[in-house]
């Protein structure tokens, strides 16, 4: 990209000039992989695996095992039929559960890196949290032990690593974090 384009595109991201607009002139800058459609945002809203075979994080639309609890989440079966895991409607509302937990976490109890936040979410009597830790940082491209900063793209990064973790796949798209992220 020239030095020009560039410029033009610093220029409109500080004048706030609305992304259609400059893209007609920097189009490389503008379009970005993490644009997601209106219409990937509906359908990821109307997603479920409810009752699928496999693992709790899918069969239960519960992509971070979030544990039974009195919480009334929103989506939340009630009562869960799984013994140990909160069960959802639609995968986005325990996407949703999953980030204002990572949120309250980070909030609340000042867990600011990844090793504070796993270190309670998968405490070590039921889980070998380091390599838990580990996994995150890699998958998610975040340092262990760097203090993270909450917004949309870490945490999708994080949640979206946390996920793979305990479904043992990718399980969350674009679409799906940020129809989660408007219900947050």
């Amino acid at each position: 990209m020239s030095g020009f384009k560039v410029i033009l595109a610093m220029i409109g991201a500080l004048l706030l000039v609305p992304k259609r607009v400059l893209a007609a002139y920097v189009p490389a800058v503008v379009a970005t992989s993490t644009d997601v459609s209106s219409t990937d945002v509906s359908a990821a809203m109307k997603t479920s695996y409810l009752g699928q075979k496999g693992v709790p994080a899918i069969r239960n639309n519960n992509p971070l095992n979030i544990r039974k609890s009195s919480n009334a989440w929103k989506g939340k079966i009630s009562p869960s039929a799984d013994p140990n895991f909160e069960q959802f409607n639609y995968w986005v509302y325990g996407l949703r559960a999953a980030i204002i937990n990572l949120r309250t976490y980070y909030n609340r109890d000042k867990l600011t890196t990844i090793r504070g936040i796993v270190n309670k979410w998968a405490p070590s009597v039921e889980n070998d949290t380091s390599a838990y830790v580990a996994f995150v940082s890699v998958n998610s491209g975040i340092p262990e032990s760097s203090p993270i900063i909450w917004n949309k793209e870490t945490v999708y990064k994080l949640v979206s690593a946390m996920a793979k973790m305990e479904a043992g796949k990718d399980t969350i798209t674009r679409a799906h974090f940020d129809a989660a992220w408007s219900l947050v």
